[in-house]
Parts: C-alpha cells; structure tokens; sequence
C-alpha cells in the first residue's frame, strides 16, 4: 500500500512540475512574441525550430560519422552521410553567429 502512495505522490509532483514548466514556457512565449498574435507567431516560430531541428539532425549525423570514421571529416561531410543538405554558411549555428555579428555593429554605431 505504501508502495502506490508514493508512485501516486510522485505522478502528482510530475503532474504539477509538467505544468508549472508548460506554464513558464508560455508565458515565455507570450512575451517573444509581443505584440504579435498568437496565430500569427506560429507562422514565425514553426520555421525556426524546423530549421534548428535541421541542423541538429546534421550535426548528429556529422558526429556518427566522425566516429564512423574514425574522424576523417571528409567522409562525415559527404552528402551520403546525411538526411539533410545545408549548404555552406546557412547552418543555424552560422546564421546565430551572423546576428551576433549583427547585433554588435549596431550596438556600437
């Protein structure tokens, strides 16, 4: 008997940390988004995390390959190796660095 008290205690702390951290993140999320409605900031954010999904998909695969490999990064690089081609430079980690970039030239105008 015990023993389901506390499997039931600990669904109920998962229950309510599951929604503490859905409320955070929407709240987060409103705050993103702005003054931008709600439909419309789907049209901005589903893109995004595609495209940054993508790109962790291809650093995975780059990774399996590598040790594939033994780390010969041609091999990690060929087309055959991944799901996905992204070309030079349109990485999510190159386009963050590129805001960046961005960000501290205006920054320092």
């Amino acid at each position: 008997m015990a023993k389901k008290s506390i499997k039931a205690s600990k669904q109920a702390e998962e229950i309510g940390t599951s929604k503490e951290l859905y409320n955070f993140l929407y709240e987060a999320c409103n705050i993103l988004r702005g003054p931008v409605s709600q439909d419309a900031f789907k049209e901005y954010i589903t893109p995004l995390l595609y495209f940054k999904r993508i790109s962790d998909v291809y650093d995975e695969e780059t990774k399996a390959a590598l040790e594939l490999s033994d780390g010969d990064e041609e091999f990690a690089a060929l087309p055959e190796q991944h799901r996905f081609v992204i070309p030079e430079g349109c990485h999510w980690d190159d386009v963050r660095q590129r805001m960046y970039k961005t960000l501290e030239l205006y920054n320092h105008r």
